[in-house]
């Protein structure tokens, strides 16, 4: 059986072993996110690696790849290998996994499907219904992790805005950054991206429309076509 890879520009992705595929939200959420050469990141859930390897192409050093399954660590672990980048690859859970140091970026395409059926397989009901890993607890959690001008970096769905905006207020953290991404024109917002300091500031909105020439700015440097 052949194995499954996603190609990008710079690097692949060998996801056959991943409860989750390579999606639209990750890697506009990898393109998206500010980042500035040298900082620290860690991308929490990070799955078969896909934003960690944004991160590292885009100049963030160290970047470390937290995921608590084991087939999406032996993609992630197999993916650093065969890249041009050294990512620090660890297998934890983040309800329980303490951390040593402080971060520049913490990043996240978390688990949200928690309204949804469960699926039948346990690592893919993980992964997508945010068992172990959930909004809240991303949000509740950063404040341990970022450094004193530190940014927490999700995608979440539109309804769970309220959420992110009462959770951030009672962590002390501040949404900067908030880009609402529409499908097609017309359409209502589907999701929100979201960069949440730990410095206040003023919060910049916006919206992106997939496909628009804004888009595939963004995307350029890591998608092989683009329609």
């Amino acid at each position: 059986m052949p194995v499954e890879q996603f190609h990008f520009k710079q690097f692949s992705l060998r996801q056959d072993r991943s409860p989750l595929k390579v999606g639209t939200d990750g890697v506009l959420l990898g393109a998206w996110v500010r980042v500035t050469e040298g900082e620290t990141a860690i991308d929490i859930g990070a799955g078969c690696g896909v934003i960690s390897l944004m991160l590292a192409q885009r100049g963030c050093s160290p970047v470390t790849a937290l995921e608590i399954d084991s087939g999406a660590v032996e993609d992630t672990q197999e993916n650093v290998a065969n890249s041009p980048w050294d990512v620090q690859v660890l297998q934890a859970d983040f309800a329980q996994w303490l951390p040593t140091r402080k971060y520049d970026l913490v990043i996240s395409n978390p688990p949200f499907y928690n309204e949804h059926l469960r699926s039948p397989s346990a690592s893919r009901a993980m992964a997508r219904h945010g068992e172990g890993l959930t909004v809240t607890s991303l949000i509740r959690k950063a404040p341990q992790l970022l450094s004193s001008e530190g940014r927490l970096a999700l995608v979440t769905p539109v309804n769970r805005r309220e959420e992110v905006e009462m959770e951030s207020a009672l962590a002390g953290l501040s949404p900067t950054r908030l880009t609402q991404v529409i499908t097609a024109p017309g359409k209502a917002p589907r999701r929100l991206l979201w960069e949440i300091s730990v410095r206040p500031a003023p919060c910049v909105k916006e919206t992106l429309l997939i496909g628009s020439e804004e888009y595939k700015s963004l995307v350029s440097s890591f998608y092989l076509k683009l329609s």
